[in-house]
């Protein structure tokens, strides 16, 4: 049961990801179902896609810094469950930190945008 926490930080990861590489593909507009929806990233197509392709960045590093302590939690403390637990904590914690982290670049490129 340890273990959800970290597959759900995974999963967490892993749709941060994707969105964000939807949302920074040439020819994506805003939409009411995902993306990163602040005011400035919805103004145009144009910020829509420069604040996704800044997220893609954030994305990608976030994906990169949550796997491998993740495997190295697995992998060497398979049976200690106070470590699985601190662990996702810690992670779950540094994910929602970098998500927020991102969306205030996006934003920033977003209006970078603008004439």
């Amino acid at each position: 049961m340890a273990w959800l926490g970290l597959i759900l930080t995974w999963t967490q990861c892993l749709v941060f990801l994707l969105v964000c590489r939807s949302g920074a593909r040439p020819g994506s507009t805003p939409n009411p179902y995902a993306g990163i929806r602040l005011e400035s990233t919805t103004r145009s197509p144009a910020a829509w896609q420069a604040a996704h392709r800044v997220g893609l960045k954030h994305a990608r590093r976030l994906a990169a810094s949550i796997l491998l302590p993740s495997a190295i939690v697995m992998v060497f403390f398979p049976q200690a469950p106070t470590s699985v637990t601190v662990a996702e904590w810690v992670l779950a914690g540094v994910s929602l930190a970098w998500i927020l982290v991102a969306s205030s670049a996006a934003s920033r490129a977003a209006l970078a945008t603008e004439p």
